[in-house]
C-alpha cells in the first residue's frame, strides 16, 4: 500500500467546506467548527492512500464518510488529492464527479 506523503486540497473542496461551515454556523458556530475540524482531521489522519472505500458513483475515486458528509479523493503516486465534500443525505446525482 502506498503511504500518503502529501495531501492537496482543491479549490472545490475549499468551497464545499465553506458551504458546510456556513450551513452549520447559521445554527451554531461551535457546531460548524466541530464539523469542519472533524472532516479535516479524518483526511489528515489517513495513513495509506487506499485506506477507505472506492466511491460507489465513480470507482476512480475513494471516499471517507464523516458524519453526514462524504469526502471524495483520488490518489496520485503518494499524494492524496481531496476533491469534494457532499452531504450524504442529498440526491446522489449531485454527488457525481467526472472521470
Amino acid at each position: 500500500m502506498a503511504r500518503v506523503d502529501k495531501i492537496t486540497w482543491t479549490i472545490e473542496i475549499s468551497k464545499d467546506l465553506e458551504g458546510i461551515y456556513n450551513f452549520y454556523a447559521g445554527k451554531s458556530e461551535k457546531a460548524a467548527n466541530r464539523v469542519i475540524n472533524e472532516i479535516i482531521s479524518e483526511v489528515e489522519n489517513l495513513k495509506f492512500a487506499r485506506q477507505y472505500q472506492t466511491d460507489e458513483l465513480n470507482p476512480n475515486y475513494r471516499r471517507i464518510i464523516v458524519g453526514h458528509h462524504k469526502i471524495v479523493y483520488r490518489i496520485t503516486q503518494n499524494e492524496l488529492v481531496v476533491l469534494r465534500a457532499f452531504d450524504t443525505r442529498s440526491n446522489p446525482e449531485k454527488q457525481a464527479l467526472g472521470s
